[in-house]
């Protein structure tokens, strides 16, 4: 057990004195600002495979589940006018619409100046269309397409975005449909993965509101990073709101990850898929995947500036009730989809056998960091049920003894055996 002794977190405040409101690299620690100190300085991670992130041509796809968002096209248009390099960015969008709803290469083709038309006989589902050759972008946006009536919650939808990926794809940015970039956020945030010098870092939190994106907020560059959770029913964890880092000098590692802005290596998207079966999952997505995430050796860090912001509230322009979301789950669906989460986070009086665990397949824990450990790195401890707060200023966590640094390409290409990640079954079909 000497290993998991070198892995506790630091708490907030732990031997650091009040900070500066225009100190670099601190911390809020309840009411008081902290300097970070040796955060992030345990042990060090594998470092990126390439310098790809340097590159101008180095290919981004924008992942998007949509359930009814109006204001999608404007994503998709914001972020293709704000690049720095247009042409590098793509999107992976699994669109669930009502019939009569737009489809969003209509939307975004208008929105280009260059309107295209749905020709007789489309559906939701399949849609055809005709002068897509005068839409500049047709080509760089690839859509999973969904009725309403097939929707089963933001869990079941994500499960769908590997198929939209390509050989080529190098960074994955998965974003909610009602986002926004500052003009040149495709360099700013390879920049800020890059400065972790990390190749499994992923760059996540709570994004800004559309508003302060791109301001110094409270002159300080105030961040959301998010640093406690709290546990909402059996399995079912939910990020509390976000605490705050200001004056980054990099990205903090920070114990948590969020659905609404994650941006990755898209060997992250192939060796941790999210699960199909976590049907009307809402509350516990967001714990369920981050501590797969972790345990495949993954590590999460607050981005330093809001490159990326969203619409909160009436103005995320949404066509259904609950956040835009008005999926049907049936309640033996919901029931399961709750057994899966619990047998997975190993929650107590569940079945978390070894042969329950099997069972979940790829999409279960990873074997180059435990549960235990995340437990201790998160504080949340599904294990038992209890939550020990304050997490904020956290030490990197090594992997096991052993543990290959590996990446799913060189799965696929067959160079390397089983080096940690559960890749099991997985379907290659989405590699053309």
């Amino acid at each position: 057990m000497r290993a998991l002794a070198l892995l506790l977190p630091l708490l907030c405040g732990a031997g650091e004195p009040e900070a500066g409101w225009l100190d670099p690299d601190i911390v809020l620690d309840g009411e008081k600002w902290r300097h970070i100190g040796n955060a992030n300085k345990a042990g060090e991670p594998p470092a990126p495979k390439t310098d790809s992130w340097t590159k101008s041509d180095t290919r981004i796809t924008v992942l998007i589940a949509a359930w009814r968002k109006s204001r999608l096209t404007k994503t998709l248009h914001a972020l293709l006018s704000k690049a720095d390099h247009p042409s590098r960015v793509f999107f992976g969008v699994v669109q669930q619409h009502a019939e009569g709803d737009e489809d969003c290469m209509v939307g975004l083709c208008r929105e280009l100046g260059t309107p295209i038309t749905l020709l007789p006989g489309s559906t939701v589902k399949e849609p055809k269309f005709a002068g897509t050759a005068a839409c500049k972008y047709f080509d760089q946006v690839r859509v999973v397409r969904m009725t309403t009536a097939e929707a089963k919650g933001p869990v079941f939808a994500r499960s769908r975005q590997p198929e939209t990926l390509r050989d080529g794809d190098d960074f994955c940015m998965q974003i909610d449909a009602h986002t926004d970039g500052v003009q040149g956020w495709d360099t700013k945030m390879l920049a800020e993965w890059g400065a972790t010098q990390n190749e499994y870092a992923v760059i996540t939190s709570y994004p800004t509101n559309v508003h302060d994106m791109g301001k110094n907020t409270n002159k300080h560059w105030e961040m959301p990073h998010l640093c406690g959770g709290a546990i909402v029913g059996p399995g079912l964890i939910s990020n509390s709101q976000a605490s705050a880092a200001a004056g980054l000098t990099r990205p903090l590692l920070t114990p948590l990850w969020a659905a609404g802005l994650s941006f990755m290596k898209c060997h992250a998207e192939r060796n941790v898929p999210n699960d199909p079966e976590l049907k009307g999952i809402f509350s516990g997505e967001e714990y369920g995947r981050g501590a797969r995430l972790w345990t495949h050796g993954y590590d999460f860090y607050s981005t330093t500036r809001p490159y990326i912001g969203v619409w909160y509230m009436d103005e995320k322009q949404e066509a259904g009730s609950h956040m835009g979301a008005s999926w049907d789950t049936s309640s033996a669906e919901a029931a399961a989809a709750t057994a899966r989460l619990t047998t997975l986070l190993q929650w107590p009086g569940t079945d978390h056998s070894p042969a329950a665990l099997a069972k979940l397949g790829k999409w279960g824990l990873g074997k180059r960091r435990s549960l235990e450990q995340y437990a201790k790195f998160s504080g949340i401890d599904t294990i038992h049920a209890t939550t020990h707060m304050g997490v904020c200023r956290m030490q990197y966590v090594p992997w096991a003894s052993g543990a290959k640094h590996t990446i799913y390409s060189e799965y696929k290409a067959g160079k390397v055996a089983d080096g940690g990640i559960n890749l099991a079954g997985v379907s290659l079909k989405h590699e053309m």
